[in-house]
Order: C-alpha cells, then sequence, then structure tokens
C-alpha cells in the first residue's frame, strides 16, 4: 500500500508495470483524459524512464480502477492523468490515489505540489477544492519543441487522423475527450440495434465500455473506435479490430448509422471508404458477424460484397444468438 487513505478506500496502490499500460490508457480516454496531442503511451514511457516521476495505479479487487502521473520538475511536483473509474466514484479512489501522488513527491524533497485544470472542468475543480487545493492567478504559457503529431481540431474533440477513411460530406475521427458522450447519445439513439442484439438497450457506460473492449491477450493498441460527423453531428460510428483473428485481418465490431440518416448510402458510402482504406493499411480481408434476427443487416452486408463463411453461436450475458459468419476478401 502507498498512502495513508489507501486501507480505507480499499485501493492497493503501486508504480505501473507493464501488463497494466494498456489497461491504464484505457481509463485515461473513459474518462476523457486523453487529447489528440498527447500520446498517453509516449506519456506513460517517459514518466517510467524518469527517475523523479512515477504512474502509480490503484487497484480494487484486483482492477485498476485509479491512477496518477506525478512527478518533480526540481523545483515543484507536478500531477497529471488523476483518474478514477466512472463506476468507481464516490468511494474515495481519487482522495487516495491523490494522497499517494503527494507522498511520493514528498519523498523526492518536493515542498509544493502544483496541478493544471481545464476551465471547463467543473467537477475536477471542486475535487481539488475539496483536497484543500487553492487557484492562483496565474497564466499558463507552453511552446512545443518538437512538432504535434496530427493538426488539433476545434470540433468535434476527438483524434483527427489525416489518414482515416475518407468519406465525402463528412469528417471520421477516433472517439476520445468530451467525443465520448457523443458517442453515448448515438448509442442510445439507436437502441434497437443494442435491444436486437443483447436483449437490453446500451446503460450509462456504453460508450466508454466500447472504447476498451478486446479480445483476451489483444492489445487495445489495435482497437478503433472512429466516430463520422456530418453536419448533423455524430451520425455513425465504427468499431475496428486490426489483426484479429488472424495477422492481416480487420474485424468490423460494428457499423452503426443514426436512424435519421439510414437508406441515404452513407453506410454503403463508409464500407466503401474502409475497404480501400484497410487495403492501403495492409489488410486482405474484413471480417464480421450478423445475428440471424437481423436480415437487413444481412442483405446490406451482401450488396457490399461480403459473402458468408460459417455460423457461429454468440454468447452473450442474457442472450444466445444464432450468428453467420461474413468476410470481404481484398
Amino acid at each position: 500500500m502507498t498512502g495513508q487513505e489507501a486501507p480505507l478506500s480499499g485501493l492497493d496502490i503501486e508504480p505501473i508495470v507493464d501488463p497494466d499500460v494498456d489497461a491504464v490508457v484505457a481509463l485515461w480516454r473513459a474518462c476523457g483524459l486523453t487529447r489528440p496531442w498527447n500520446d498517453p503511451y509516449a506519456d506513460i514511457a517517459l514518466a517510467r524512464r524518469t527517475a523523479s516521476a512515477t504512474v502509480l495505479v490503484g487497484r480494487a479487487a484486483g482492477e485498476i480502477t485509479a491512477t496518477a502521473m506525478a512527478g518533480s520538475d526540481g523545483h515543484r511536483g507536478w500531477v497529471y492523468y488523476v483518474a478514477a473509474a466512472p463506476d468507481a466514484r464516490g468511494r474515495g479512489h481519487g482522495r487516495a490515489i491523490m494522497l499517494a501522488a503527494e507522498a511520493f513527491l514528498r519523498a523526492q524533497g518536493v515542498q509544493k505540489v502544483e496541478l493544471m485544470v481545464r476551465a471547463d472542468n467543473l467537477s475536477a475543480r471542486d475535487f481539488y477544492d475539496r483536497l484543500g487545493y487553492v487557484t492562483e492567478e496565474v497564466t499558463v504559457m507552453s511552446r512545443r519543441l518538437v512538432d504535434a503529431p496530427i493538426q488539433i481540431p476545434r470540433k468535434p474533440l476527438a483524434m483527427v487522423v489525416s489518414d482515416l477513411p475518407q468519406v465525402e460530406g463528412a469528417q471520421l475521427a477516433l472517439i476520445s475527450g468530451s467525443a465520448v458522450a457523443e458517442l453515448q447519445e448515438l448509442l442510445e439513439r439507436c437502441a434497437d440495434f443494442e435491444v436486437m442484439v443483447t436483449g437490453s438497450p446500451p446503460d450509462a457506460h456504453a460508450a466508454a465500455d466500447l472504447l476498451v473492449e478486446v479480445p483476451p491477450d489483444h492489445a487495445l493498441r489495435d482497437k478503433l473506435v472512429i466516430g463520422v460527423w456530418t453536419d448533423q453531428g455524430l451520425t455513425a460510428a465504427i468499431d475496428l479490430l486490426r489483426d484479429f483473428p488472424d495477422p492481416h485481418a480487420w474485424y468490423l465490431g460494428m457499423l452503426l448509422v443514426a436512424p435519421e440518416a439510414r437508406s441515404r448510402g452513407l453506410g454503403a458510402a463508409i464500407v466503401a471508404a474502409l475497404r480501400r482504406w484497410v487495403v492501403a493499411q495492409g489488410g486482405w480481408t474484413i471480417r464480421l458477424i450478423v445475428q440471424e434476427q437481423n436480415p437487413a443487416a444481412l442483405r446490406f452486408w451482401s450488396r457490399q460484397g461480403f459473402v458468408e463463411v460459417g455460423a457461429a453461436v454468440q454468447e452473450l450475458e442474457d442472450r444466445t444468438n444464432q450468428v453467420r459468419r461474413l468476410e470481404l476478401r481484398l
């Protein structure tokens, strides 16, 4: 245990280790902490190879539910990436991980800790107020020493990548940050699909869960959840997994189109763009499954050139589905 509050919160707090990295990044994404101009994997690597810095992870019942990155610049201590899992808030995990970060900095000889809070993050400001932090009348200025990896978009607040599939009349971006809330809204507007597949509408954490769901032993960095924005806002979403179940195969877990945009050609345009893009990434096939209770989807994918290659049983928590396996050879 690290930090005096850990036993009260039920957290076991330790420095990050290699197997934790994907889960930590997933937690940061679920909490809206990542930004397109900051690579979270690079941030973790830099902190781990810096003697005066650390990334702390807090576990409850074996699951990572809290994190904090802490480090000394030689004068002050700084804290970043303070996160508590959305479904574990109100249990003292945030307070415990902050106390552990402060303990780490105190051991470095640091006399004052500082942090930055975005102006619109009122809940975070309230949290730090309760911990005794005060707002100081200073201006934060910055200058990049290396080129930003991508252009920073204004809207949507997601990671825009120039080499994502290109769809005429739409902007595609990786879902992150505040765009997770837009994805949640889209999932709820498309509840008919979730009910058809699982028997229940999407829950309040469906979008956050979608961002981190990968098969066992498959790296989270191979998963892409892509949003499609039109003049109507977030209109479609794509869930892709690279090299699954085999190298050079791309698994399409979901193509969701808002009800008001269906039967207007957007889905077909997205599939055509995906086909070209996957080829450019070195992919050989795109694979997916269709539940037997969804004949409209089977007709759609057949029109896009997918062919049936087998059948399977999909075991879900509350339902068992008969599914057809489809494949598009590229």
